[in-house]
């Protein structure tokens, strides 16, 4: 039965979804030099537009703590903690609003963080929650971070494994109905090990979950609008017992970052479902003199073995495929290239435009290709192939413009993005205008 529009879940997860995604992604923000104009002209236009409201602060000390944070990022001030309270709120077609939270206990830099999960899912009328530990420890001699994490317990996650972000989606679903990602349902038990450098990081990691389709159970928006995508894709009942590995590299003379997953299931580990998946992606952003920066990036995907909804590649709405809908496409294999040239003057102060100097407009142009193989013609669902590399004739190109405009918030790299897109070559895509809230190098994960 479809959910009703109820008004306290509405309201409820309005504000805590506000508050959830000011965290998101604020611990991976890259050191980018492309970006250092950018944060001097939001403070500069801080005391322009305050005034004598902003009083200098006293900067002794802050130089030399400056100095010690650059050369060891991994340090972090140790912080002890008893007992903490975390809201996390969900909205989505499938769950409807899921309201609850999460107790944690201690510290991961001490003994270590456990932490209890339950949240009530009020589309199926369904809880979910469970209990995880974590642990991080820094090696004094190399100021290496490890981490480790166990979870155990339900959970919810999309089809898409590579470019999910629950907080955004959750905004998208629930103040405008755009949000197209379609989701299932995990039971298990997870665990996690990782180092991370100032240069690279690597991990490993195992888990053995159920893993269930879930159906529609809520059409309704904060704004009574209908979702642009009603239908929730069901995902391949069965239990992945799956290894996963991940590495990434900062390369140390130029403004680049390599990263890699692979993950398998099945065969001598057992479960139900079967499958080997491969992900390579890389990026950087060069400034070309004071005003222009250069930003190309690229992905690639492969999957062997059963082509399952929830771990096929999908493509749209993104770098290299902006001319189509986000998760529009999908496939066993995925190749994406872009470019972005960004002007990182504030445009509207170059045309001598009167606006408050917090809100600095930039303009760029982009151009990109990107193909998917490995598909069933009929239904668009992925289908097995032996191609490790797509035909001539599946490329997608496109070409266009941008106007953006960076907040800073969750982090630096996170911006609004407009952008008018042309596609090129012979085929059903039209120009179209595109809205989105995303983060600068977005084929990278960094997790």
């Amino acid at each position: 039965m479809i959910a009703t529009r109820a008004v306290w879940p509405a309201l409820a997860v309005t504000i805590a979804l506000l508050s959830a995604a000011g965290t998101a992604l604020a611990d991976d923000a890259p050191r980018d030099s492309t970006l250092e104009g950018y944060v001097r002209s939001m403070a500069d236009s801080t005391d322009r537009w305050f005034g004598l409201a902003a009083q200098p602060a006293d900067t002794a000390g802050l130089d030399s703590a400056r100095d010690f944070a650059l050369a060891h990022p991994l340090v972090r001030p140790r912080v002890r903690q008893g007992f903490a309270y975390t809201p996390e709120p969900e909205f989505n077609r499938a769950l409807g609003a899921v309201l609850g939270g999460a107790v944690t206990v201690g510290s991961p830099r001490t003994f270590g963080s456990v932490s209890g999960h339950l949240r009530h899912a009020n589309g199926p009328n369904d809880w979910y929650g469970g209990g995880d530990y974590a642990k991080r420890w820094r090696d004094p001699q190399t100021e290496s971070l490890w981490a480790l994490n166990l979870w155990v317990g339900r959970s919810s996650g999309a089809l898409d494994r590579d470019h999910f972000d629950r907080n955004f989606s959750s905004l998208y679903a629930f103040v405008s109905g755009t949000d197209r990602n379609s989701y299932l349902r995990r039971d298990g038990a997870n665990a996690g090990l990782a180092r991370r450098t100032a240069r690279w990081w690597a991990g490993a990691g195992y888990r053995s979950e159920r893993e269930s389709p879930l159906a529609t159970t809520a059409t309704w928006t904060l704004f009574h609008r209908e979702p642009v995508v009603i239908r929730n894709d069901s995902a391949a009942a069965g239990r992945a017992s799956e290894v996963g590995l991940r590495a990434g590299l900062r390369l140390p003379r130029w403004p680049f970052t390599l990263e890699g997953q692979y993950w398998t299931a099945g065969g001598a580990l057992g479960g139900d479902l079967a499958y080997s998946r491969l992900r390579l992606a890389g990026g950087g952003a060069v400034a070309l003199g004071r005003h222009l920066a250069l930003a190309p990036q690229a992905e690639y995907g492969r999957l062997t073995g059963t082509a399952l909804p929830q771990d096929a590649f999908y493509m749209g709405g993104g770098p290299g495929l902006r001319s189509a809908n986000a998760n529009a496409l999908q496939g066993t294999g995925k190749a994406v290239a872009s470019v972005d040239l960004l002007l990182q003057d504030d445009v509207l102060a170059l045309l001598h435009v009167p606006h408050p100097a917090a809100f600095p407009i930039q303009v760029g142009a982009f151009a990109g290709a990107a193909s998917r193989w490995g598909f069933d013609p009929a239904s668009g669902r992925a289908r097995l192939t032996a191609r490790d590399w797509p035909d001539r004739g599946e490329w997608l190109c496109e070409a266009g413009a941008s106007l953006l405009y960076r907040p800073g918030l969750p982090s630096p790299e996170t911006f609004v993005r407009v952008d008018y897109v042309i596609p090129i070559g012979p085929d059903d895509r039209q120009p179209r205008i595109a809205f989105s809230y995303t983060r600068a190098l977005s084929v990278l994960n960094r997790r």
